[in-house]
């Protein structure tokens, strides 16, 4: 292919991407944050931020080691809790989602020694029914070498705007 047509498909690609981001105008976003409590194992959390007409939402789901062999308690998407937010914190946090620097993510999921027990999250992103979804072992462990700092700092904000503590989980 010519450097010409290289261009425009790109280009294409672009607007593309950028169309579909200004029209869904984030009406079509979820983000969702899992995570294990592996300091005091006490379970599992999901964390899912959404949009629903002109209202912004953080649901919580905690999911307790007592009923982890019972899988339809994980697997239902209701929530425990239900948090309204604002609107500009919801767009920062998506901002910030699309932005975060895929190649860095991959190149640093691994951490120094994997056989240490470590706590694995996942961040997945949901933009009108695509998905990209991050799973990192230990992101705190080693996180500037790793190229994992705005995705720690991503996980920490969507913590810290649920209520919790982001030193207590990663």
């Amino acid at each position: 292919l010519n450097s010409n047509l290289m261009r425009k498909i790109l280009l294409f690609i672009i607007i593309t991407l950028n169309v579909q981001i200004l029209f869904a105008q984030y009406d079509y976003v979820q983000i969702n944050l899992e995570f294990a409590d592996n300091k005091t194992q006490f379970g599992k959390y999901r964390i899912s931020m959404y949009k629903n007409l002109d209202s912004c939402f953080v649901g919580i789901k905690h999911n307790p080691v007592l009923d982890n062999t019972a899988p339809e308690t994980w697997l239902k998407r209701d929530h425990d809790t239900i948090l309204d937010i604002d609107e500009s914190s919801f767009i920062n946090i998506v901002e910030k989602c699309i932005n975060l620097p895929s190649r860095e993510i991959i190149l640093g999921t691994n951490p120094t020694n994997p056989l240490l027990p470590c706590a694995g999250v996942n961040l997945e992103i949901n933009i009108i029914g695509q998905k990209i979804e991050y799973n990192i072992y230990s992101p705190s462990e080693d996180t500037k070498e790793r190229g994992l700092e705005e995705f720690y700092e991503v996980c920490r904000d969507i913590i810290e705007l649920s209520g919790m503590k982001p030193k207590k989980f990663l």
